[in-house]
């Protein structure tokens, strides 16, 4: 790809080069210009070039632009026009000209009027040696905020996609036809131009750009519009998201799979056993091991199971499902320090059982068994799964909802509603441990990847509304009887607890990079992967980019996502990011398998 600067000084005059040439012009409602873009096309081509033709694309007008070309047209047969049925975007209106094209050379501009056409010239010159020639704007005559947006979204082409080309919607571009018929685009809307490009960049095309020339609008009112962003965005990020996980589906593997793994890793599971449950009568650790202990304790002693209580007042900072299963096992075992540590114990074993069997459907067989593995004998996992705290029993309904969900996306002809209840049952349990930061976990990133992969049934409302319909059966009996129990607790709970120490960091304050040491040390003795990992998720190469396919991309988003909204919040504490380390982790073995 190169650039080549063209100034004043150079545009000088020629004869007309001996090569067939289309100009392709999208109109819509352009009736005030559409006679100057005509004019000034056939007026530059016919110094450009011996044999041309301008074709202009009628995208759905209902003003008098159709009736006017037609009459251009009856004059000179050079120029003609193709209707479209309705107004289908300027994607479509583009496809449509490119298709009815037959000469070498097809190039596209606006009917605006904005470029001087005479600069073709340096564009049809550099097509005898590259496939795509790009015009890039000297001097944009546009508004204030219509520079800004183009400048954001071409810095945002270039960081997602690597595109070299620094002006990727000017809207004076040269193809050659033969390349050209390769790299039509499927957008309707303004991404068509990105799109084309993208394309011809994965098939090796040679791409220059040179400068040209900008004025403003001759006539009439842009057809560009702010609303035009969020859809233009609506159509990048999906498409860069397929390409750069663009992997292929993992193979079923119940029937290729070696029996060694299977059998590795029912060993990792009893290693895991091993590790979390040796030797689990140590005293507890104050403060948060003898404040839940002591909850469970008097909740199983008094039998109040709707208000967690510590030393016979109300202890409303959290939910009450994981002190329900303390006292439970408190009930069945006796008030011991071990009992109550069965609990995380279970709940930390179950997680690497969920990574190893929800693994292996995303990403194989060999994938999960290295994952499972990773996550047993990582310190920071382990060492929670030992400790009387919330978040390794976070962890699991939030890994299991994350997996469960994502599986049920697989096949999108068949949804697995199963699946997907399953999720929402999951996602439900962790609002019954900690609260709504479980449907912040999970949520977000199965709401995106259904949209980035256009998963019709993802992005359903029923799908979300029967989600959300699980989440509240299964929460707001409890939330409605504690909330008539004691009436300060929706205050409290909801506001004190949640909001205000997300938003204040009136407890446990730290600044944003303070998961970044956190992380390296959770991860030893693995935390040397880390480094390698994020080239391998970022890399733009062709086999990098086969090596990850969309379950790979969804467990980067979860970790990402769970990395950022910890790191947002104002308070922060070591185990808020746990719930990441099960996603990490099948990354993590992912990578080992693939390298």
């Amino acid at each position: 790809m190169l650039s080549v600067p063209v100034d004043g000084a150079q545009r000088g005059v020629s004869s007309p080069k001996d090569v067939s040439f289309t100009l392709v012009i999208p109109a819509y409602n352009e009736a005030d210009v559409i006679t100057q873009a005509m004019t000034e096309a056939v007026e530059s081509l016919q110094r450009l070039v011996t044999r041309f033709e301008v074709i202009i694309v009628d995208d759905g007008c209902s003003d008098e632009t159709p009736q006017i070309v037609e009459q251009f047209a009856a004059q000179d047969s050079r120029v003609r026009l193709l209707r479209q049925p309705r107004n289908m975007g300027y994607g479509a209106a583009l496809r449509r000209g490119f298709e009815a094209a037959t000469t070498e050379l097809v190039a596209f501009t606006d009917a605006d009027c904005q470029f001087h056409l005479d600069d073709l010239r340096y564009l049809i010159e550099l097509a005898d040696q590259f496939d795509v020639v790009s015009g890039y704007r000297i001097d944009r005559k546009d508004s204030s905020l219509r520079r800004f947006c183009s400048w954001g979204y071409n810095t945002l082409v270039q960081i997602l996609m690597g595109s070299p080309i620094r002006d990727i919607d000017c809207a004076l571009k040269v193809f050659r036809r033969d390349v050209l018929v390769n790299i039509l685009p499927n957008a309707t809307g303004f991404f068509a131009n990105t799109e084309m490009f993208s394309k011809a960049r994965e098939q090796g095309l040679n791409i220059v750009d040179v400068g040209v020339r900008h004025r403003a609008r001759a006539a009439g009112h842009s057809k560009v519009k702010l609303t035009d962003v969020p859809h233009t965005l609506d159509s990048l990020l999906p498409y860069w998201w397929k390409m750069h996980f663009a992997g292929a589906r993992p193979t079923r593997e119940s029937d290729v799979s070696p029996l060694w793994t299977w059998m590795a890793g029912v060993g990792v599971l009893l290693l895991a056993a091993l590790i979390l449950g040796a030797n689990l009568t140590y005293p507890l650790i104050e403060p948060d091991e003898g404040r839940y202990a002591e909850i469970m304790r008097e909740m199983a002693s008094t039998g109040d199971w709707l208000v967690p209580r510590l030393h016979h007042q109300p202890y409303l900072d959290k939910p009450p499902l994981f002190y329900w299963l303390g006292a439970a096992s408190i009930k069945l075992f006796g008030p011991h320090d071990w009992a109550v540590r069965l609990v995380p114990v279970l709940s930390a074993w179950l997680t690497i059982a969920a990574t190893f069997l929800f693994g292996r459907k995303m990403l194989g067989t060999k994938s999960a068994l290295l994952a499972s593995m990773v996550l047993t004998l990582s310190i920071g996992f382990m060492l929670c799964g030992r400790y009387l705290i919330l978040d390794s029993l976070l962890t699991l309904f939030v890994t299991s909802a994350l997996f469960s969900g994502v599986v049920a996306s697989f096949n999108t002809r068949d949804w697995s509603w199963r699946m997907w209840f399953f999720s929402a049952i999951c996602c439900a349990l962790g609002v019954l441990t900690k609260g709504p930061v479980a449907v912040v976990l999970v949520v977000p990133p199965l709401f995106a990847h259904c949209w980035l992969r256009r998963i019709e049934q993802g992005m359903n409302w029923k799908a979300w509304a029967s989600y959300a319909g699980v989440i509240m059966l299964a929460n707001l009996p409890w939330y409605i009887a504690i909330a008539t129990s004691v009436p300060e607790f929706s205050g409290y709970f909801f506001w004190e607890h949640n909001v205000a120490r997300f938003l204040s960091g009136s407890n446990h304050p730290a600044p944003a990079w303070f998961y970044a040491p956190i992380l390296l040390l959770g991860w030893m003795p693995w935390c040397g992967l880390l480094f390698p990992l994020v080239p391998f998720l970022a890399s733009r190469s062709p086999k990098r980019r086969e090596q990850r396919n969309a379950k790979v991309g969804f467990l980067a988003m979860s970790v990402v996502w769970c990395l950022f909204f910890f790191s947002l919040s104002s308070g922060k504490l070591p185990t808020y990011i746990i719930p990441c380390f099960p996603a990490l982790a099948l990354l993590i073995g992912h990578y080992l398998q693939s390298t």
